[in-house]
């Protein structure tokens, strides 16, 4: 408001010019008010907020200061202005120019806000009321044209209907129709609202009162047409006798389409509102209500939110008087319970169902049950039909009524007695037990569930029931069900609720021992249920868990069980091996008796503790086991040294040792007493410090970065570390010299490997001779021990020498051979030759495979690849170039060529190793140089641009040797047979079986290099131009193409992919600057796609090779479409269409792939009905759905189009394009026919895309028909 304004008009100058407007006509009258909202500012008069609205203040400050006289008179005249007012507005409606309307709109807001400030003055003026009722007439007229009217009219008639001394109906009729309009279209949040949600349900809430007047009128008004003809008593004018029926019909029918609403039902007040439509009325309307939601009760999943109905339906029943409550209970709530019953639900016990939903509303309909009334009534409804439906040949009903009876037991009738109400409830407890032994497994488990949760609430008051024999049959019988697993389940799961009732405990101590074999259960959610139950058992003093299960079989089942129950048994265990209030001594004594009982499951339970168990807690076990293991093989030394005093030390070192250790035996000994000498223990005991010590330690480190653990915590921690690793090497030193067992030594390594390698020296040093001596069949799980102990001490670079070495002597070694051959022919080399003296250097030793076996597992355990940035990538690309001599090799036998071979000692698969090392170890070497070139400068930029000139001379070796022989091969077998196969292929291969030898070689070579291509494409190589280069002459060769088509479509989409992102959207061609003319001399260019003639010869060739398997091995397209093939191929052709629109490269390219796959589907499809032995020369093709479409067809035209914007785009722009060029290509003299049946079949497919396609997330509807007739059109013209 501006304060200028608020000057001009005083109260004394507004009274003055307001008589002054009531004796003139409405042009005056709309000027003040516009100047008045002019100088306040306001654009639209609102009376919604009357008490900050400060022009309502103002007029009624200056009615209440006019005499009676003046205020009659004044509302006179505005009655006259009201009239003149609503023919101005008939007159600009029905004329051609409405340029009044907009002033007379006006006009009446301006008068709405006159009306609402004479309410405090006289609210029972005849001419103030005529003017209220003349506006409320023409309320739903006006809100076609002026929100902002029939908003103000409409808070007009509410604000007079409320007052105290106006309390009429008469005006409540379109008020209420308004307020149902609105909250009906929901459009509260648009910027011409004048109303929130809240206060327009505020408004109908309020007046829920009118109901009963205003909706019997319907049956007064027909009762006076029939009787118009007697009637001669004419009362006096009222509106009411007045009402139209249309009105009250309107009424009505928004009154039904508002309360199966689900944003009216979740507003409490519209609750309220239906609840006093449904049962003050009359019953007709309360059973139409009722129908109405009973339509939508079944139907699944439901709009509605069951809960808001069920408290519209209780809310219903407290508002009902004492005549229309039983004909609600009778008709709706009675009718909800039978539907209930009758309702459908799932196959599982928790399954989402219409049953469930149905429950719901009866379980919020029936929450109250402090109502006396209310538990009486529901037991009255049920009581006709529950106990029959629970022996109804129909499981489904049988299953509905128990679950409804279990929700509202006990029922209590009213009218019985306290002995026949006794009575009554062991007949419901007899008819539930009954229930038990069901034949369906469904029943059963409903009726266990609820059998446990009726006696957890009930225990007390069910003592005079027959107990023994429903226990006998929950645990003799339903514990052990062997037709169902859920039975058993709910078994256990009961068990576990009802031991919350201490009542239960005595009873339970005796029966749950029973069933105890239910740990060994085959399913696994059983032993999930039991392992509960003993969780639960452990938290009650009474009953102890090793009573209802030995710990022996506890032990037995963490064994060999699932990760899900073996942490519900550590869970069990954990306060039984860290004992709170024990010394660690106790703890290791424990950890003792686990291992000696079951080794597995030991160490499954410390992997479980290391996660969750306290961090100091831990600490100081690892440090205890470690004392003790130190204590007790220091005094296994001593004892085997007493027993044999004659021997003295090979080693000074060791004395030094010896002395050392001797000095702090003080602070190591531990206060168990007892000397184990078993190695399986001691090693047991070093697998727990192993499995503790890595989680321990991140916790320790992730406890410092958090901040949560307090300061002197954490220093504590960081202490016991660095004693613990001190402790630890002593420890390790000790056991290495004392035990020689394969697990011993293992788990000796792995701690080992967390040490400082300079404190172990006498192991530390052994490390990479041991990896030099070793056999070549020593175990995969030895060796990669070894590697990743060096590995996480950095000396990663000297296993690769290690591996160089071998590999270096290998190809050094065939060289020599080589070399003495031709040696040997020279005749008198020997005796020329002098005598000399010299150290005779320890030649490398040649071990290809294990150095291959060794690369193999530094390459890929996961443990060591986060430490291969560590070394050198130097020796890494050394490695590469002798990796190289092994691809020639490869190369070599491949074509035949003996006098190329010089590593005779390789096996294939040692070159299919080296191949498949070598492409891997270059990818790893260009994402290390790459990253390292970001940081650092252009010299390992350069380095990285140099490994991808390796990929590319691998690339090439690999197509001119491999996939060259490949086609020459597929020409040997087609030319001839494999006797005669050596004289056709030049002599090359001297039998049969080198060249099936080589063929399988190269097979084996090329998908060793697809595979390596497609992880280094993943991983964000720059090769996409280098697997185009690959790719292309691959194609050709049918045999490779055919054997690897899956990795052919895989590749096929990476690449593609990286096409899309990079070389047609982020380098799109650049507009020109504004400053230069456009240029109109030729046609508009085609934007340049690079290396797109490339991408679409694969994938035709992809298209052709699929095809041909549909038509020659239908099983094998199958299985090859149910793999990565379909999945890969629809996404390609999905990534396409989503860029397309943004950029015009890819649109280009999503024509190109969409017309190949068109014409191939099209094809497919004339050559079924060509083929087809059914098909006569004048019918035509019809297609209804995908069903009718052959294979290939059927598979590949979901990949096209799959949602309705894919299919519209390839109606309207795609297939006329498709059969353009069919027709322009077309040659020879069956030419005419060919195109004449792609042409019917084009039709038909247009039909079915039209016809079949269902709205998607992409917000069509439907596929418009109209689209379906133009392209229709263009064939009918492309055909003639």
């Amino acid at each position: 408001m501006k304060n200028k304004g608020r000057k001009s008009f005083t109260t004394d100058v507004l009274l003055e010019t307001l008589l002054q407007l009531s004796n003139k006509g409405c042009d005056d009258f709309m000027t003040f008010f516009s100047e008045y909202c002019k100088d306040h500012g306001i654009d639209k008069i609102s009376i919604q907020k009357k008490k900050k609205s400060v022009f309502v203040a103002d007029l009624t400050k200056a009615f209440k200061e006019m005499s009676d006289d003046q205020f009659v008179a004044m509302w006179s005249n505005f009655k006259t202005i009201s009239y003149q007012a609503i023919e101005y507005l008939t007159e600009a409606r029905n004329s051609s120019s409405q340029a009044d309307l907009p002033r007379c709109l006006d006009l009446l807001e301006a008068m709405c806000v006159i009306c609402l400030a004479s309410l405090e003055v006289d609210p029972t003026l005849d001419d103030f009321i005529l003017v209220i009722v003349i506006l409320h007439g023409c309320l739903l007229d006006f809100e076609k044209h002026s929100h902002n009217l029939a908003s103000n009219i409409a808070v007009l008639c509410f604000e007079y209907w409320s007052n105290d001394s106006n309390n009429d109906v008469d005006i409540c009729s379109n008020t209420l129709i308004f307020f149902l309009n609105l909250i009906l279209q929901n459009n509260f949040s648009s910027k011409d609202a004048n109303f929130t949600a809240a206060i327009a349900f505020k408004y109908m809430c309020s007046m829920k009162e009118v109901l009963p007047v205003l909706l019997a009128e319907k049956k007064k008004v027909s009762e006076d047409e029939e009787n118009e003809e007697n009637s001669s008593n004419e009362e006096a004018h009222s509106i009411r006798e007045d009402l139209d029926l249309d009105t009250v019909q309107e009424l009505s029918e928004l009154i039904m389409a508002c309360s199966s609403n689900a944003h009216v039902l979740a507003n409490p007040h519209g609750r309220k509102f239906f609840a006093a439509a449904f049962v003050t009325v009359d019953e007709n309307l309360m059973k139409k209500i009722h129908n109405h939601l009973a339509s939508f009760l079944t139907i699944h999943p439901s709009h509605f939110n069951m809960e808001h109905l069920g408290q519209l339906y209780q809310l219903s029943w407290m508002l009902a008087d004492d005549d229309i409550k039983p004909k609600f209970e009778d008709y709706c709530v009675q009718d909800v319970m039978y539907r209930s019953v009758r309702t459908p639900r799932g196959r599982s016990h928790n399954h989402k169902s219409p049953f469930t939903s149905m429950q719901t509303l009866l379980k919020t309909m029936f929450r109250h049950k402090t109502s006396v009334q209310l538990i009486h009534m529901v037991a009255r409804l049920y009581d006709p039909f529950i106990w029959r439906a629970l022996q109804a040949a129909n499981a489904v009903v049988r299953a509905n009524a128990l679950t409804l009876l279990f929700d509202v037991f006990p029922l209590r009738l009213e009218a019985l007695s306290v002995i026949k109400q006794e009575e009554f409830l062991i007949n419901q407890v007899k008819s539930i037990s009954n229930c038990l032994l069901d034949p369906n497994p469904q029943v059963r488990t409903i009726a266990v569930t609820g059998v446990f949760k009726m006696f957890n609430l009930f225990w007390n008051i069910l003592h005079s029931c027959n107990l023994a024999k429903i226990f006998q049959d929950l645990y003799g019988k339903l514990a052990f069900d062997v037709s169902s697993d859920e039975v058993r389940e709910s078994v256990l799961t009961g068990s576990t609720l009802l031991l919350s009732n201490p009542a239960s405990h005595e009873l339970l101590k005796k029966i749950l021992p029973s069933i105890n074999a239910c740990i060994n259960d085959a399913s696994e959610k059983v032993r999930l249920a039991f392992g509960e139950l003993l969780l639960k058992v452990q938290t009650i003093s009474t009953i102890m868990f090793w009573d209802v299960c030995p710990v022996e079989k506890i032990f037995r089942q963490i064994e060999h069980d699932r990760p899900a129950v073996c942490k519900r048994l550590n869970s069990l265990l954990i306060p039984s091996f860290f004992p709170k209030g024990k010394s660690f001594g106790v703890w290791v004594q424990r950890c003792i008796h686990f291992y000696t009982k079951t080794p597995t499951g030991a160490r499954k339970f410390y992997f479980h503790v290391a996660t969750d168990y306290d961090i100091t807690s831990i600490g100081n076990l690892i440090k205890s086991i470690n004392r003790f293991v130190f204590h007790n093989v220091r005094k296994s030394i001593l004892k085997a040294k007493s027993n044999a005093p004659g021997e003295d030390d090979d080693d000074d070192e060791e004395d030094d040792d010896k002395m050392e250790e001797d000095q702090e035996a003080g602070e190591k000994e531990n206060t168990a007493t007892v000397v184990v000498d078993d190695p399986d223990t001691i090693a047991g005991l070093l697998e727990t410090i192993a499995i503790l010590w890595p989680s321990y330690l991140k916790r320790v480190k992730a406890s410092t970065r958090g901040g949560e653990v307090p300061e002197e915590e954490i220093e504590i921690n960081k202490e016991l570390v660095k004693l613990t690793l001190n402790e630890l090497s002593k420890t390790v030193r000790i056991c290495l010299k004392s035990f020689s067992t394969n697990r011993m030594h293992h788990v000796l390594i792995e701690l080992a490997s967390v040490l400082d390698p300079s404190i172990i020296k006498s192991f530390s040093r052994t490390v990479i001779p041991k990896l030099r001596s070793l056999p070549q069949t020593a175990p995969r799980a030895y060796y990669s021990m070894l590697i990743r102990c060096a590995s996480r001490w950095k000396w990663g670079n000297q296993v690769l020498e290690l591996i160089l070495d071998w590999l270096d002597a290998s190809y050094t070694a065939a060289t020599a051979s080589k070399t003495d051959k031709r040696r040997s022919k020279k005749p008198g080399a020997s005796s020329s030759r002098k005598k000399r003296v010299a150290f005779a250097e320890i030649p490398n030793e040649s071990r290809p495979e294990q150095a291959l076996r060794y690369l193999t597992c530094f390459i890929e355990d996961m443990d060591v690849s986060s430490n291969k940035v560590k070394v050198s990538t130097d020796v890494l690309l050394s490695i590469c170039k002798c990796l190289y001599r092994a691809i020639v090799e490869c190369s070599a036998r491949v074509s035949g060529n003996d006098e190329e071979q010089s590593l005779k000692s390789w096996t294939d698969k040692m070159l299919i190793d080296a191949l498949y090392l070598h492409l891997h170890i270059l990818g790893d070497c260009y994402i290390i140089t790459s990253r390292k070139g970001n940081k650092a400068g252009s010299g390992d930029v350069k380095k990285a641009e140099e490994i991808l000139k390796d990929i590319e001379q691998v690339l090439d070796l690999v197509i001119e040797k491999l996939v060259t022989n490949q086609n020459h091969f597929d020409i040997t077998m087609n030319a001839s047979t494999l006797a005669g196969c050596g004289a056709s292929a030049g002599g090359s291969w001297k039998d049969p079986g080198m060249l099936l030898k080589s063929i399988s070689l190269s097979r084996s070579c090329v998908e060793v290099v697809l595979n390596n291509l497609l992880n280094l494409i993943r991983c964000n190589v720059p090769i996409t131009k280098q697997c185009l280069h690959f790719l292309l002459p691959l194609i050709e060769c049918r045999t490779q193409l055919d054997k690897h088509i899956r990795l052919f479509t895989c590749l096929f989409h990476e690449v593609l992919q990286s096409h899309v992102l990079f070389d047609w959207t982020m380098k799109d061609e650049v507009p020109p600057p504004p400053s230069s003319p456009p240029q109109h001399d030729g046609p508009q260019q085609q934007p340049q796609l690079v290396n797109c003639e490339e991408i679409m010869t694969i994938f035709q060739q992809i298209l052709d090779t699929l095809a041909l398997f549909a038509r020659n091995s239908p099983d094998s397209f199958q299985s090859l479409m149910k793999d990565e093939v379909r999945k890969k191929l629809r996404l390609s052709i999905k990534f396409v269409y989503d860029l397309c629109k943004d950029s015009k490269k890819v649109n280009l390219f999503y024509k190109l792939i969409s017309s190949k796959v068109l014409y191939s589907v099209i094809s497919d499809l004339a050559e079924v009905e060509k083929n087809s032995s059914t098909a006569t020369a004048d019918e035509v093709m019809t297609l209804t759905s995908v069903d009718d479409l052959p294979l290939f067809s059927g598979n590949f035209l979901p990949i096209l189009c799959s949602t309705v914007g894919e299919v519209e785009y390839i109606l309207s722009d795609c297939l006329p394009n498709v059969m353009k060029d069919m027709v322009e290509s077309g040659e020879g003299d069956n030419a005419a026919a060919t195109i004449h049946s792609r042409a019917d079949v084009a039709r038909a497919l247009v039909e079915l895309l039209t016809n079949i396609v269902k709205p998607t997330d992409n917000g069509d509807a439907a596929s418009k028909p109209s689209k379906g007739k133009k392209v229709n059109s263009s064939l009918n013209s492309s055909e003639n």
